[in-house]
């Protein structure tokens, strides 16, 4: 199940800079560095940050999570967490899809380690294009992904 997610808690916000570390973990050995932004969030960075937040519950606990932000019809995918435990399980799927379903946007983005070949291919996979490729410090380059309203409801699955 889907959930809001309130990162003013306090509890919360600890819960999801533990998952988030966790699950960037594995991007940050993908791209042999440690020094990916996620993984240096603090509470108070999310409490800043604007966007909002969704948590996949499974079994009383949050496996994973989705963030985003929506401004004038540009919706940016910000944060796409899962446990690794519940990799491979169709999990960011559902968020991706859940975020998507937001009525008023007409482009959407998305930003992974260009090296993050699962990422990639969900993301693909849901309709997003390859847009441009970012080195935002030596060696750490990413790949910014996008779609339009458009191309989405062309690909809409059946619900």
């Amino acid at each position: 199940m889907i959930i809001p997610l309130n990162v003013e808690d306090a509890d919360t916000a600890q819960r999801i800079l533990e998952l988030q570390r966790t699950a960037y973990r594995i991007e940050a050995d993908m791209m042999e560095t440690d020094d990916i932004p996620p993984m240096r969030d603090n509470e108070s960075a999310l409490k800043k940050c604007g966007e909002s937040f969704y948590g996949y519950e499974h079994e009383g606990a949050v496996i994973g999570l989705v963030s985003y932000h929506l401004k004038e019809g540009m919706l940016e995918l910000c944060r796409l967490v899962v446990s690794p435990s519940y990799f491979r399980k169709g999990i960011g799927r559902q968020l991706v899809e859940f975020v998507l379903r937001e009525p008023s946007w007409d482009l959407a983005t998305v930003c992974t380690g260009s090296v993050n070949e699962p990422a990639l291919s969900l993301y693909k996979s849901e309709g997003f294009q390859e847009a441009e490729e970012l080195e935002v410090s030596p060696g750490i380059i990413l790949t910014r992904l996008e779609q339009t309203k458009a191309e989405a409801e062309s690909i809409k699955k059946p619900s």
